[in-house]
Formats: C-alpha cells, sequence, structure tokens
C-alpha cells in the first residue's frame, strides 16, 4: 500500500508540474518522476521537432544528458525504427546487444545492464521516445515505464495544443494591434499622398514642362502611386479582424472553380491543375476573403516564376476541417531573403523576398484564415537537377473548420 501511494504521489506531483509549470520545466519533472516510478537510474524524453529532428528535450538525472542536442546517425536511426513500428524495445543486455552499439561508451561509463526504449504515441500519433536505463537486469518495473511514458504522450500532446493555440492568439492580437496602429500612420499619409499625387498628376500634364521635367515628374508620380499602393495595404491589413468576417455559406468546389478559371486568364504561361474533389462540401465563409487568400498565393507563386500550380481540396472529416492545398514548382523560398529562422515567420508582417515588395500580403491572408478559425502553413524544397523528377515545390496549405 506504502509503494502504491507513492507512485500514486509522484504521479500527482508530475500532473501538478505539467498544468502550471512551462514546458521545458514541466518535461523535466516529468523525466525525474518516470525514472523515479520505473526505478531506472537515468530517463530521457526525444521528441521529434517540427523540423522532423530528433531532440534530446528532457533527462535525469540534471546535467547529465545534451538537453537541446539533435540526435544523428546510429541513435537516429535506432530510434525512428522503434518510433515507426511503434512497439516498445527492451534491450536486455546493453553491454553486447547490437541495437544498442552506439551506446557503448556510455554503457560502459554508467555500468547500465538493461534499456528500454517506448514510444510516445497520442491519438495514433508517435511524438518521439522515452528511454529508460537500468543498473539491474530487471523487467518488472516495465509496466509502471510504459504508463508513465502513454500517460506523458497524452499529456506532450495537449500542451503542444495549448502552447500552439496561445501562440496563435498572441499573433492574432499582435496583428491586430499593430494593424490599429499602421491604420493611423496610414491615414496621415494617405491624406497628404492624395493632396501630393493630384498636384503633380497636374504637374506632369502641363506645358510648362520641358521634356526631361516631364520624365522627372512621371517618374516621381510613378513612385508616389507604388506609395499610395502600400499604404492601401496597410489600410487593409487593419480591417482583417472576426468582427469583420460576416461569414455565409458557400459550395467551396464552386467558389474555387469560378476563380480558376478566372486566374487562368490572368496568368496563361502558367498551367494551373484543379483537383475537384468533395464538390458537395459547404462552408461557412467570407468569399471573398477567401478568394483573395487563393489569389494572392498563386500571385506569389508567378512571381516565383512557377510554370505549375496545383489546387487540391481535401476534407477530413474526422479532424472537422477542410484544406486548400497550393502547390507550385517555383523558385522555393529563401529565408535569408526574409530574414528568418523559420519558414512560419513569412506570415509575419513585413517579411517578403520582393524587392520591392511590402510584406503584408501573406500576414493579411494569414489574418484572414484565422479570422474564419483556420490555420495556414508552408512547405518549401529545392529541386535537384541531377535527379530527374527532383523539382522545387512550395506547398500552402489552409485548413478551414467543417
Amino acid at each position: 500500500m506504502d509503494k502504491k501511494r507513492s507512485i500514486i504521489g509522484i504521479f500527482a506531483d508530475m500532473a501538478v508540474a505539467i498544468s502550471s509549470e512551462p514546458f521545458s520545466e514541466a518535461l523535466r519533472i516529468a523525466t525525474r518522476a518516470g525514472a523515479e516510478i520505473a526505478g531506472s537510474s537515468r530517463c530521457c524524453i526525444v521528441l521529434k521537432s517540427k523540423k522532423d529532428e530528433l531532440k534530446i528535450k528532457a533527462g535525469f538525472p540534471d546535467g547529465a544528458h545534451g538537453i537541446g542536442e539533435k540526435i544523428t546517425g546510429a541513435g537516429e536511426k535506432h530510434l525512428r525504427r522503434v518510433m515507426d513500428e511503434c512497439q516498445h524495445v527492451f534491450v536486455g543486455d546493453a553491454a553486447s546487444d547490437h541495437q544498442t552499439a552506439y551506446m557503448r561508451p556510455l554503457v560502459t561509463q554508467q555500468g547500465i545492464a538493461s534499456i528500454f526504449f517506448v514510444p510516445l504515441v497520442s491519438e495514433k500519433e508517435t511524438i518521439g521516445v522515452m528511454v529508460f536505463d537500468f543498473v539491474a537486469q530487471t523487467e518488472k518495473r516495465l509496466v509502471d515505464a510504459t504508463t508513465v511514458a502513454r500517460y506523458l504522450a497524452r499529456e506532450i500532446k495537449i500542451l503542444r495544443q495549448q502552447k500552439k493555440e496561445k501562440e496563435k492568439a498572441e499573433r492574432l492580437q499582435r496583428l491586430t494591434t499593430l494593424g490599429e496602429h499602421s491604420a493611423k500612420i496610414a491615414h496621415m499619409i494617405r491624406n497628404a499622398l492624395v493632396n501630393i499625387v493630384g498636384n503633380l498628376r497636374h504637374l506632369k500634364e502641363g506645358a510648362l514642362l520641358s521634356d526631361h521635367d516631364r520624365m522627372h515628374a512621371l517618374i516621381v508620380y510613378d513612385e508616389l502611386r507604388t506609395l499610395d499602393r502600400r499604404v492601401n495595404q496597410v489600410l487593409a491589413f487593419a480591417k482583417f479582424s472576426p468582427e469583420h468576417l460576416d461569414p455565409k455559406p458557400h459550395k467551396i468546389s464552386d467558389t474555387l472553380n469560378v476563380l480558376i478559371g478566372k486566374m487562368r486568364a490572368l496568368h496563361p504561361k502558367i498551367h494551373i491543375h484543379f483537383s475537384k474533389k468533395n464538390n458537395s462540401t459547404t462552408l461557412l465563409l467570407n468569399k471573398d476573403w477567401i478568394e483573395s487568400c487563393v489569389d494572392d498565393i498563386v500571385r506569389n507563386a508567378a512571381d516565383a516564376e512557377a510554370k505549375n500550380i496545383w489546387v487540391e481540396t481535401h476534407k477530413l472529416s474526422k479532424e472537422g476541417s477542410f484544406t486548400i492545398s497550393i502547390r507550385n514548382d517555383g523558385e522555393p523560398i529563401d529565408l535569408k531573403k526574409i530574414n528568418a529562422k523559420d519558414l512560419s515567420e513569412i506570415f509575419d508582417a513585413f517579411r517578403t523576398t520582393k524587392e520591392k515588395g511590402f510584406g503584408l500580403g501573406l500576414s493579411i491572408v494569414q489574418a484572414m484564415v484565422q479570422c474564419h478559425g483556420g490555420e495556414i502553413s508552408v512547405e518549401s524544397t529545392a529541386g535537384d537537377p541531377c535527379i530527374e523528377g527532383v523539382v522545387p515545390c512550395t506547398t500552402f496549405k489552409i485548413s478551414l473548420p467543417l
């Protein structure tokens, strides 16, 4: 009874930490609790990152693991096999088993007798591996170790979702605040531009200017018109918040079919392919906004010199979402050009790969999608001229609630 109460108490402490501590600290406490419950001398949590890298996220004892380090080589291959096969792997003789040959120096140094690898599975998705090291040959506590891993997988999934929702809310709030301040500045600039452009129009059309002066007036006029368009973008950026959504039921296939017909006329040199699936699906949305989102993404693909654009739709009933996928074979997104570390930053305001771009287009697209309660993501990979069929590919995915 004392042992059961002890394990229950440890679980309770772990649950409190997970619900109240920052993510990294919660994982640190969880590994310590997991080691105590399983009776292991060492324990670590390895998670798959957004970039599909395997990284050590927490470990017990403190300081005994390379927290944040990426796992590569034989270790990565072994852990990915555990994840892919979704099977617990118990290595009873860690010093001689070929599966843990890559850990031989550590096994010898720490006197590790056996190792238990448990895939972290939540909602049929394997998100990582929990590793337990034992100094004694025992299989008695493996059930306890499995229970800990199963519990942690579920909680990590929940924590990640909560973190994602929090970041989404914060991003939307930042965009709203930025839009409000930008609108105030833009209105002041726009009023001045209206007067300047109007007077300059009369000036460039006047008979008193020489051809040389008229040429310079035309250059200034064009630059001011460009600036005026950018200011209008800022004003448009300020409009996109949920209270302006005004959604109505629309059959999504009909909406996209008409829009793609227009885009084919606008971009005759690009082959725009449309996979007409889920023809009967009706969504509650602002049609103009969704059309604007797709149109902006297609224009970006055209600017990237795409030869083909593929638009596909997928209805995911279990997830309760409808996905619009827009893929192109144009020049991949260069993170250096937008001064970003992560591709998701392309949706941040004023990030752009274009020399004369303002960097609000995709920010507005993201704001419109999020106002619908949806999400937008992007993936971009470079081609390989040495391998036939491996071409550049950039894919935007808009996910909307059913």
